[in-house]
């Protein structure tokens, strides 16, 4: 099996066929012409102090270890899709907006909608579903139909939900924290079911880390409602929910009444903006596919994951600055020893671009 870094190098550094549109400033990034499309914001242009909301919590990854504890439920978590997400460091999970925002201010301008390409040290790197799934591990396929996601729900006098959270219309993941948290200052004979611990927590880590659809993290019903069958929810595609989710901030406006490059730009150039989804994904791919920028952290040689150690473990939250970011990018090693490596004929039809 290839190594992430291998398959990223084929997925994600391209050299590119002859396009037909091309930016102004495409021949100078590094005396290369490319034939890129222009960018969405003008080269090197940052937004100044711009700050992302990002709602995904992926210190719950601990909350989560921590609950279950060498369990067979957590074996079980550990073979599922799921189980990449425990694996990462967790020195590289602390969100870096600057990384993030700094990424998506470097977009191309192109026509696909499932996906954006960014420009990082004269190079064009993509993140689609497809570097998702890579850098995630989640489940990526076609969402089942309907049909096929009642037919694992049972009909039964006493529906999940109610199990669960009882009469409460409305839960969030801190409601949800504060069951289990209680629970756990339980007797042992008082102790919530093993059925029902690892459904709140499954529930927390769709809600609280990879889906994240609304900044009050509310608990979603549907969701739960496929609790009715365990081994289903846990070979659900997640990852696809969660890519749509985080590209609806990423790229374009779907639904827009006026240009949506032009909203695009002018969500770039807010001063806060929100992200929903699971934006660390697009974190973790530059971690992987730029080597240089994970040298800039401040422990770059710890790898424990959060099966090792615990995010309050870390000695700062604050990763990465806008200058670290430039300074790779800069860096001439970037371009030889990290990109020389990395860039493949990979692609079979001319890219779209907007003309």
């Amino acid at each position: 099996m290839l190594h992430l870094r291998q398959v990223l190098s084929t997925c994600l550094f391209l050299t590119w066929p002859d396009l037909s549109t091309t930016s102004k400033d495409s021949e100078s990034e590094d005396g290369v012409d490319h034939g890129l499309p222009e960018r969405v914001l003008a080269r090197g242009f940052f937004p100044k102090d711009a700050r992302l909301n990002i709602y995904s919590s992926p210190e719950l990854l601990e909350e989560i270890a921590e609950f279950l504890g060498g369990s067979s439920d957590f074996e079980r978590l550990l073979k599922s899709q799921f189980g990449k997400l425990f694996k990462y460091p967790v020195c590289q999970t602390a969100h870096s907006a600057k990384l993030i925002h700094g990424l998506l201010s470097r977009q191309l301008v192109t026509k696909k909608r499932h996906e954006f390409w960014f420009i990082f040290g004269g190079k064009p790197l993509r993140f689609s579903l497809r570097e998702f799934h890579i850098t995630t591990g989640l489940e990526c396929r076609p969402i089942p139909s309907e049909e096929e996601i009642l037919s694992h729900q049972k009909i039964v006098s006493k529906p999940v939900w109610n199990s669960l959270f009882g009469s409460k219309k409305d839960v969030t993941v801190t409601d949800v924290l504060d069951m289990l948290g209680k629970d756990v200052k339980m007797p042992d004979g008082e102790k919530m079911s093993c059925w029902k611990r690892f459904c709140l927590l499954l529930i927390l880590l769709v809600d609280g880390v990879i889906v994240c659809s609304n900044k009050y993290l509310n608990i979603t019903p549907e969701y739960v409602k496929m609790l009715d069958d365990v081994r289903f929810f846990l070979s659900y595609p997640w990852g696809r929910v969660a890519f749509k989710t985080t590209m609806e901030r990423f790229g374009p406006p779907t639904l827009s009444d006026t240009d949506p490059i032009t909203e695009l730009k002018a969500r770039l150039r807010q001063q806060s903006s929100c992200c929903y989804g699971f934006p660390l994904a697009l974190q973790m791919l530059a971690f992987e596919a730029i080597l240089l920028i994970a040298s800039k952290l401040p422990d770059p040689d710890d790898k424990r994951d959060y099966t090792q150690m615990t995010y309050d473990d870390l000695d700062t939250k604050l990763i990465l600055h806008q200058k670290d970011i430039i300074q790779v990018e800069s860096d001439e090693q970037v371009m030889y020893n990290t990109f020389k490596h990395m860039v493949y004929s990979f692609v079979s039809e001319n890219f779209n671009v907007v003309h």
